[in-house]
């Protein structure tokens, strides 16, 4: 196991970290650490730390520790250029009686236990051809795969509880992302901002985030069931996918979840990017958070081997085992004894601290 370690940890690992972001947080079974950086101000938030900004830096449990104001303080000097919803979106949001308070939906995104199966989310999401290679030649798991996953985070914590204009900033920030990544020019084979790639992404957060908060915290009435479903296309809305685009009720949504996977064949490209998610570098970030990413990964790939459809499994390589089946099970049985007893605070803390990341963000710009 210590070879391993090493070998994960790579020959560049510094021990002074340079990690590209300030913060990385860590979901583990029954709570959640989050993990900084001495100097966290708003330029080093907005810009990255440099190597000497790093050199003499102490870890410590930052946020959670200072005394900061709950989420942070909203951001109130953003000029509100446009409204959220479009006026096309307002007709059928009228139509299908969703709340634009999102209540159900909070109440969801708001537990840590919720996130758990991101990894599986992942997984479904690249074996769609168009995002597996539109990640592989724009993105890098092996040493930014805190980076996507820390940024995710940020934008379901700030479409469910941001303010319209934080929504609408966030919303500027991905998509002037996402129109950089494309083949346009060459093949025309992907493009992030494909509603239906939208679609699907959108559709696999929603399935595993409800699907882990009705199996650990409590199940929901079908009425509930029925809402919080509407609610969830905020993730697709929110960027370029129509209302009308997200399938009208449960009973359409089965099937078109139904189609999708029977439809999906893992591609080379999501073999290629998933050998990095699979076999992950722990480079250029603290000694500590290489310790816990090690030790916690195997967790990660017990839950997903479970929860993933057989053929997509197969696809990826996996196979579900009686060790595996062991881990997934224990896991389960120890979040269902444990979760609920935590104080709120605690099980809910990455929504404000996701929050506070992104107005220290966009407060200097």
């Amino acid at each position: 196991m210590a070879v391993r370690f090493a070998n994960a940890m790579g020959a560049n690992y510094k021990e002074t970290p340079s990690h590209p972001r300030v913060v990385a947080s860590l979901q583990f079974p029954a709570f959640s650490v989050i993990i900084a950086l001495r100097n966290v101000t708003p330029r080093s938030l907005e810009a990255g730390y440099t190597e000497s900004e790093t050199d003499a830096s102490l870890l410590r449990i930052a946020y959670l520790v200072t005394g900061t104001r709950p989420g942070g303080a909203p951001l109130s000097t953003m000029k509100n250029v446009s409204s959220f919803n479009s006026g096309r979106d307002r007709e059928e949001i009228n139509k299908r009686k969703l709340n634009a308070d999102l209540p159900l939906l909070k109440r969801v995104v708001q537990e840590s236990v919720s996130y758990t199966s991101g990894l599986t989310a992942v997984l479904l999401q690249i074996a769609h051809p168009g995002i597996a290679k539109g990640v592989r030649k724009h993105s890098n798991f092996s040493t930014r795969l805190l980076e996507r996953t820390q940024n995710t985070a940020i934008y379901i914590n700030v479409m469910a509880f941001g303010s319209e204009t934080e929504k609408i900033a966030f919303r500027n920030f991905v998509t002037l992302a996402h129109r950089k990544v494309n083949d346009n020019r060459t093949e025309n084979t992907y493009d992030s901002m494909d509603p239906q790639l939208q679609l699907w992404v959108a559709a696999t957060i929603y399935m595993t985030m409800l699907g882990k908060y009705e199996a650990i915290i409590s199940r929901l009435s079908e009425l509930e069931r029925d809402q919080v479903y509407q609610e969830f296309s905020t993730f697709g809305t929110a960027l370029q996918v129509p209302l009308s685009l997200w399938p009208e009720n449960r009973t359409a949504f089965q099937r078109y979840w139904d189609r999708q996977i029977a439809d999906l064949r893992v591609p080379d490209d999501a073999l290629y990017v998933a050998q990095d998610i699979f076999h992950p570098k722990y480079v250029n970030i603290p000694h500590i958070l290489a310790i816990i990413l090690f030790f916690r990964h195997p967790l990660e790939m017990a839950i997903a081997t479970e929860e993933l459809p057989e053929r997509v499994r197969q696809g990826y390589g996996l196979k579900s085992t009686w060790w595996s089946r062991i881990r997934y099970a224990a896991l389960i049985a120890f979040y269902k004894l444990t979760y609920t007893l935590y104080p709120e605070s605690v099980r809910t803390w990455q929504r404000d601290y996701y929050l506070w990341m992104m107005r220290q963000r966009f407060a200097k710009k």
